[in-house]
């Protein structure tokens, strides 16, 4: 399992507390996120499943997890894409069912591919579904073909779960927040009239990744008028004397996201004016 700072105990708590809130003889169901293609045979980089995470830490797509309550038992189920020596040529090392068992914290692994013949003869088992719709449509079509009955969302429950933190969490949380906190601090340190936009977007993004953490979010470096943009993205402009620079950017770590937003004088000094309104809208 990639280096996290929550334990595999914890894990199957979450997944114990989970079944605990649903129906009795219930199984959930959780895919993971699809891929995007940006251009012709290259993706958009990829991420996880908010939940899959929270739950397992698993961060390959072509996955579903389900989670079952049968007799009050847990019994977790991860279905992972097989490997495949000509695609891992190309795209990196994939772990494999055989590879995901024993070392994420689930009960029973199997391949991506056989998925909807398992799901045919799981779901006749189970009284009460819950599956998280609308995040690959090709699970959902398959759940569709053999569930008639109310689909129920797991997400009720998930997002209580995760609205209270964990020590761990807390830990996880305070580290994003510290790198980018940092961050912006040497964005602070390299601002002079003239610089571009995109400088302190790479000043920030390269502090991010030099710390193995990635961006909750597209950045927002605004100078000048484009800083009353609430969401301006282009980062293309550069920053004249006397302007004021605004930057809305936080860094993810092990799934957890921090989001910080500074304003500053590029010169290093606020003129009267925008002291007096920063202060009043501090």
């Amino acid at each position: 399992m990639q280096d996290t700072m929550v334990s595999e105990t914890e894990y199957f708590q979450r997944q114990d507390d989970l079944i605990s809130k649903i129906l009795p003889n219930s199984l959930v169901i959780i895919p993971n996120n699809i891929t995007s293609v940006r251009s012709n045979d290259t993706k958009y980089p990829y991420r996880a499943n908010s939940y899959i995470i929270y739950l397992t830490n698993w961060l390959e797509p072509s996955s579903v997890l389900c989670i079952s309550n049968s007799d009050g038992l847990r019994e977790t189920t991860l279905y992972v894409k097989p490997r495949e020596t000509e695609k891992e040529i190309w795209e990196g090392r994939i772990v494999g069912p055989e590879g995901a068992l024993g070392n994420w914290p689930v009960d029973s692994t199997d391949s991506f591919l056989n998925f909807e013949n398992s799901i045919k003869g799981l779901l006749s088992k189970y009284s009460n579904l819950y599956l998280i719709t609308g995040v690959d449509f090709e699970i959902d079509n398959i759940i569709q073909k053999y569930w008639h009955k109310e689909i129920l969302d797991p997400r009720v429950h998930l997002d209580e779960m995760r609205s209270i933190k964990s020590e761990s969490e807390i830990d996880i949380m305070k580290a994003a927040s510290l790198i980018s906190s940092d961050a912006h601090v040497k964005a602070m340190g390299i601002s002079r009239p003239g610089i571009g936009e995109w400088e302190i977007q790479a000043s920030i993004e390269g502090h991010f990744t030099m710390n193995r953490s990635t961006n909750s979010y597209n950045p927002i470096v605004g100078g000048g008028d484009n800083s009353t943009i609430l969401h301006y993205s282009t980062n293309l402009e550069t920053i004249g004397e006397n302007e004021l620079v605004l930057v809305d950017a936080g860094c993810e770590v092990n799934g957890y996201a921090s989001d910080i937003t500074r304003t500053w004088p590029v010169s290093g000094k606020f003129t009267r004016s925008q002291r007096d309104i920063y202060e009043l809208v501090l």
